[in-house]
C-alpha cells in the first residue's frame, strides 16, 4: 500500500512532504529580507562599478583633442558620458544605501544573542551596516551637490 507505510523498502511515500513539489505552481516560499538586502547591495556595488567604467571611457576626452581641435560631437558625447556615469552612480548609491538599511532593519533586527561573541559579532555587523548607508547616503548628497554645476568642472 502506498500510504501505509508499506513500501517496499519498509519507508513510506507520505514520510517525505519536502520532497513533493506542485508542478507548474510558484515557489511557496518567498525571498527572504536577507537574500532581497544581499542582491540590492551586489547590484548596487555592480552599478557604482559600471559607472566607474562609463566615466573613464566615455567621460574624458580623447588624447588627440590635446593636440587639435576637437569636433562638437566630441564635447557631447563625454557630456552624455557623465551624465550616464552621474545615472549609474546614482542607482548604484541608491542600491546599496537600500540593501544596508534592509539588512539592518529586518535582518539584524531583535535583541543580540546571549553569547559574549555573537554579540560582538551582532554589533558590529549593525554598526558596519549604519556606517554602510551613511557612505550610501554621502555619494548621494555628492551627487546631489554637484549637480548644479557650481561644484562641477566646466567642459
Amino acid at each position: 500500500m502506498i500510504g501505509s507505510g508499506a513500501g517496499s523498502g519498509g519507508t513510506s511515500i507520505a514520510a517525505a512532504p519536502a520532497q513533493v513539489s506542485r508542478v507548474g505552481g510558484l515557489d511557496p516560499h518567498p525571498i527572504s529580507w536577507h537574500t532581497l538586502a544581499l542582491l540590492a547591495k551586489g547590484g548596487g556595488l555592480v552599478l557604482l562599478f559600471v559607472g566607474t567604467i562609463v566615466s573613464v571611457l566615455f567621460g574624458s576626452f580623447p588624447a588627440d583633442c590635446f593636440t587639435m581641435t576637437c569636433s562638437g560631437g566630441t564635447s557631447a558625447g563625454v557630456q552624455y558620458g557623465i551624465l550616464l556615469a552621474r545615472l549609474l552612480w546614482t542607482f548604484g548609491a541608491f542600491g546599496l544605501t537600500v540593501g544596508a538599511g534592509i539588512q539592518r532593519q529586518f535582518v539584524l533586527n531583535g535583541p543580540p544573542p546571549e553569547s559574549a561573541e555573537a554579540g560582538a559579532k551582532f554589533h558590529a555587523d549593525r554598526r558596519s551596516e549604519f556606517w554602510l548607508m551613511l557612505a550610501g547616503i554621502g555619494i548621494l548628497l555628492v551627487l546631489l551637490l554637484t549637480q548644479s554645476g557650481a561644484l562641477a568642472p566646466a567642459l
